[in-house]
C-alpha cells in the first residue's frame, strides 16, 4: 500500500545504520497531490572521484496498481540494498541505485488495477509522456536521461506483476529495426536475468535448468540446454453453479455494506 511504502522509506531515513547510503527525495506529485518518492542507494563517496566510476541502475515499480506483488518484490528490494549483507555492501560501493518504488500513487490509493487518476495506462507513455496529466513518468523519464548522463547505465529494471504467469519471468526490450540487429545488444539483456537465476534456489545444483525465455525467437539455451520447462499447472477453477453463487453472494454482501472500504481504510 501507500502507506505502507511512506513508512518504509520513513524508516530507512531514521534508521542510523541505513540513513548514510539512503537519500530519500521527491520525484514530483501527482495529479491527486500525492508525493511520488525517488530514492538513491549507494555507499557514502570519499572523493567526487570516486562515485564518478560508479555504474547506475534504475529500478522503478508499481506502475500498475493492482500488481501488488511488485510492490513486496520492491519492498525486499529496499531491505536487502539498504542491510548489511555482504553482497549488498559491495553493490553500494559499485553502483548507484535510483529507485522509484511506486510509479502510480494515485491509482494505487483509488483501487485502480491499471490506470492513474487520468484513467490511462502509464506504462504505455514512456515515448511522449505529458508533464501535467502522466507526471511520474513524465520525470522518472527524466531521472533516468540524467542518471545516464552521469555514468553508464548497467540495468533498468521495472517491477511488474502477472494476472496469470508463475513464478518469476523477465521480459527484454522491445526490438527497434536498426538498433538490434547486432546479436551481442540482445544478449546483454540476458545477463541480469541468468545472474537472477544462478542466485536463486532453484538455479543452483545438478538438476538446474535454465531460466525459460519469453521470446522464442531469440532464444539461447547454454550447452545446448534442455527444453522449455512445463508450465505449472493452473489453480483448479469453480463449476459453473459455483461460480454463479459465490458472485451473487459477493453482491449481496457489497449491497448489505459489509463489502465496502471502511473511510479510514490503509492504503
Amino acid at each position: 500500500t501507500y502507506s505502507r511504502l511512506q513508512r518504509l522509506l520513513t524508516d530507512l531515513e531514521a534508521d542510523a545504520a541505513t540513513k548514510r547510503t539512503v537519500r530519500r527525495r521527491k520525484l514530483c506529485s501527482t495529479l491527486a497531490g500525492n508525493r511520488c518518492d525517488v530514492v538513491t542507494v549507494t555507499a557514502p563517496i570519499h572523493s567526487p572521484t570516486d562515485l564518478l566510476t560508479r555504474k547506475g541502475a534504475f529500478i522503478s515499480a508499481r506502475v500498475h496498481p493492482g500488481e501488488s506483488n511488485a510492490s513486496w518484490m520492491m519492498e525486499g528490494l529496499l531491505r536487502f540494498v539498504t542491510s548489511d549483507a555482504p553482497a549488498a555492501v559491495v553493490l553500494r560501493r559499485r553502483v548507484v541505485l535510483r529507485i522509484v518504488p511506486m510509479l502510480n500513487p494515485d491509482g494505487v490509493i483509488l483501487g485502480n488495477y491499471r490506470c492513474s487518476l487520468a484513467g490511462q495506462d502509464l506504462n504505455r507513455r514512456w515515448k511522449h509522456p505529458h508533464r501535467q496529466f502522466h507526471p511520474t513518468v513524465y520525470h522518472a523519464r527524466a531521472a533516468l536521461r540524467a542518471l545516464a548522463a552521469s555514468r553508464p547505465v548497467a540495468l533498468f529494471c521495472d517491477l511488474h506483476g502477472h494476472s496469470r504467469e508463475f513464478n518469476i519471468f523477465a521480459y527484454g526490450c522491445e526490438r527497434i529495426a536498426g538498433r538490434d540487429s547486432d546479436p551481442a545488444s540482445r544478449l546483454k539483456q540476458r545477463v541480469f536475468p541468468h545472474l537472477l537465476w544462478r542466485a536463486s534456489p532453484a538455479g543452483v545444483g545438478p538438476g538446474a535448468s535454465p531460466p525459460a525465455l519469453l521470446d522464442p525467437d531469440i532464444a539461447v539455451e547454454a550447452k545446448g540446454g534442455p527444453p522449455r520447462p512445463q508450465q505449472p499447472p493452473r489453480l483448479p477453477t469453480l463449476p459453473a453453479g459455483a461460480r454463479d453463487d459465490a458472485a451473487a453472494a459477493a453482491a449481496a454482501r457489497c449491497e448489505s455494506g459489509l463489502g465496502t472500504a471502511p473511510a479510514t481504510a490503509d492504503v
